[in-house]
């Protein structure tokens, strides 16, 4: 089965709360209608990051996943321990972010934390940082 790594999706590495996570950036209408469908279950550390974007689904999914749904700001408005099958969504959000399921347990996700980039690092998502 194909890992997200197979996408061929740019990346980039973000913190939050001190600990680091790649994600695969998914900004066009058919990467974030797809996601996650199809792909082996996410690594530790890794996840896709789909902008923009306020609502989500998991239908067709195999595993539960992790659903943070972030502001402009890349402030966390909503965790969602998420399973195969259903509708999320967060009016407040700008982009959403899928984890590996219990990361954000893991990491301390919880609203109000706010990721940053690493090092620095460019991340223009759909023509906005």
């Amino acid at each position: 089965m194909r890992t997200i790594k197979d996408t061929g999706l740019d990346s980039v590495r973000m913190r939050c709360n001190g600990r680091s996570v790649q994600l695969y950036k998914a900004h066009s209408f058919w990467q974030r209608a797809i996601g996650l469908i199809g792909l082996s279950e996410l690594h530790a550390n890794e996840g896709l990051w789909l902008s923009p974007c306020n609502s989500i689904h998991t239908f067709g999914m195999q595993y539960r996943i992790d659903v943070v749904f972030l502001s402009k700001s890349l402030s966390v408005r909503k965790v969602v321990h998420a399973v195969p099958n259903e509708f999320y969504a967060c009016a407040e959000a700008n982009s959403v972010l899928e984890l590996r399921s219990g990361t954000c347990h893991r990491l301390l996700i919880d609203v109000g934390c706010v990721w940053q980039r690493e090092n620095n690092e460019a991340c223009v998502l759909d023509g906005r940082v």
